[in-house]
C-alpha cells in the first residue's frame, strides 16, 4: 500500500495575502501601543525631573553639613576668619576634618558663580587643606550643584538672626547656627517662576554646647529642620 500523501501542488507556508494581513495587524497593534508607551515614558521623565532638585538639595546639605558644623576661628592662622560675602552669595570659614586635637584643618569657601555652560549659576565649593603653606595654595574646586537661582544665608547669634557675619567684628566667634536657603530651577522648564526651594539650619561648634535646645533654635529659624 502506498502511504505517500500528495499535496496536489499546495504549499504549507503563508500566502502573500496572509503575510500582508499579518504585517497590517502588527502595524495596527504597534500604533495602538505607541501612545501608551510614549505617555508612560513622559510620565517617568516628568517624575524624574520633579525629584531631581530634591535629590540635588539633599546631596548638597549632606555635603556641607560637616564643614559648617565643625566651623571655628583659629586666631593664630592668618585668613582664618568666618566671613560672609556681600549679598549672601557666599561664605568663607575654617573647619576641622575629623575629631581630636591633632585634626588637620581646612579652609572652605562656598559661593555662587555664573555657569559657563548655561544662563544659570553653579554652587562652587573650594577647599584649601594646607593652611600653613609658605606659598599660595591653589584651592581644590568642585561644583556641588547647577541651575541655582539664588542662595540666602542667615546667622544666629544666640538672640537674633543676622544677614551677614564677620568674626573679626564678633570677638572671633562663629555664629551659633547658620541658615542656608537655596533656590533651584525646575529641570526642563523655561519658566523662571518655576523653582524649587530648600532650606536648612545647621548648628556650629558655638551652638552645640549651649544649654539652649535645638528646638528653640529651630523655632526661631522659622520651623525648618536640621
Amino acid at each position: 500500500m502506498n502511504n505517500k500523501r500528495h499535496n496536489n501542488g499546495k504549499s504549507n507556508g503563508f500566502t502573500l495575502l496572509e503575510a500582508i494581513l499579518a504585517m497590517a495587524l502588527s502595524a495596527l497593534v504597534a500604533g495602538a501601543i505607541y501612545p501608551c508607551m510614549s505617555m508612560s515614558f513622559k510620565a517617568w521623565q516628568d517624575g524624574n525631573d520633579a525629584i531631581k532638585p530634591v535629590r540635588q538639595a539633599a546631596a548638597v546639605a549632606e555635603f556641607i553639613r560637616d564643614d559648617i558644623e565643625s566651623a571655628f576661628v583659629p586666631v593664630e592662622i592668618a585668613g582664618g576668619e568666618f566671613v560672609s560675602m556681600p549679598d549672601g552669595d557666599g561664605l568663607r570659614w575654617v573647619c576641622t576634618t575629623g575629631s581630636g586635637e591633632s585634626t588637620p584643618l581646612r579652609k572652605v569657601e562656598l559661593r555662587l558663580e555664573d555657569d559657563p555652560d548655561s544662563d544659570g549659576q553653579i554652587l562652587l565649593r573650594e577647599v584649601v587643606t594646607n593652611l600653613l603653606a609658605p606659598e599660595i595654595v591653589v584651592p581644590a574646586a568642585e561644583v556641588l550643584c547647577t541651575d541655582v537661582r539664588s542662595m540666602e544665608l542667615a546667622f544666629y547669634d544666640g538672640e537674633f538672626w543676622q544677614s551677614d557675619w564677620d568674626s573679626r567684628d564678633q570677638d572671633n566667634q562663629v555664629p551659633k547656627a547658620i541658615r542656608v536657603k537655596l533656590e533651584f530651577g525646575r529641570p526642563g522648564s523655561n519658566d523662571d517662576a518655576e523653582t524649587y526651594s530648600a532650606e536648612w539650619v545647621f548648628l556650629t561648634t558655638a551652638g552645640k554646647p549651649e544649654l539652649e535646645s535645638t528646638d528653640r533654635i529651630k523655632r526661631r529659624a522659622g520651623g525648618f529642620g536640621l
